[in-house]
């Protein structure tokens, strides 16, 4: 039996990122005060397998999950506020023992949120005088860390209303769909094929509804984050 190790990894580079720290004058910890908008210019996210195969699952190779999870992320551009640079720069300066832990909230242009303690490997200027100055972040997660997915949209329906009696072929716009996404009318599931075209297009055919009026539509992703319903009126 082997016991090599592979990464399965996320990557993040080229993302934008509004940086946000626990504000210290906080005592309980809820506010969060944010620092900076940075661009990713690495990151990722890594799972780490260990190759188990044995004789008796050859030739397929069989993986097990070490359950060793590591986020990473170098960020670069302009501090909003020089209180928190100099905030940070005190914490970095002013560690004994070369390394700073603190509660960070990552938010990325996608809506794509994660919260929870990095260590601030590296904090360091460019620039030139006569111009702005940029700031590098380098930053590891020290424990678990908290993900979560950007809530999606439901923003039309074409066409906006149908005959009542008739199963209709419908195109559903918004924002965020996932694959897996299903289609709800009314709270329940539409026992119907789901096209996820993109994550802002769904094709369904919406089966016979028997009775005129408005039906409320919604988009419920596998994360279990849903749309607000969009109503549409049936003759």
């Amino acid at each position: 039996m082997t016991l090599s190790p592979v990464v399965n990894q996320i990557g993040f580079a080229g993302k934008d990122f509004l940086v946000a720290i626990q504000d210290p004058a906080d005592s309980t910890g809820a506010t969060w005060k944010t620092i900076a908008g940075l661009r990713a210019t690495s990151g990722d996210i890594a799972d780490t397998f260990f190759d188990v195969t044995t004789k008796d699952n050859m030739p397929w190779s069989q993986q097990r999950n070490g359950g060793i999870r590591k986020m990473t992320m170098s960020l670069g551009g302009v501090f909003e506020d020089a209180p928190s640079l100099a905030y940070l720069n005190w914490l970095v300066a002013g560690s004994d023992d070369g390394g700073v832990i603190i509660n960070f909230q990552l938010t990325s242009d996608d809506g794509d949120m994660f919260q929870g303690p990095f260590a601030i490997k590296t904090l360091a200027r460019s620039g030139p005088h006569t111009a702005e100055e940029t700031w590098t972040m380098s930053l590891e997660s020290a424990s678990n860390i908290t993900y979560t997915a950007p809530t999606p949209t439901l923003v039309s329906c074409t066409p906006n209303g149908w005959a009542h009696g008739t199963a209709t072929a419908v195109v559903l716009k918004g924002t965020k769909f996932m694959l897996g996404s299903v289609v709800q009318i009314g709270g329940d599931t539409v026992d119907a094929a789901v096209t996820v075209v993109d994550s802002e297009t769904i094709n369904i055919t919406i089966p016979i509804q028997g009775a005129s009026g408005a039906i409320m539509i919604t988009i419920l992703n596998p994360d279990q984050q849903a749309t607000s319903p969009l109503s549409v009126t049936l003759t």
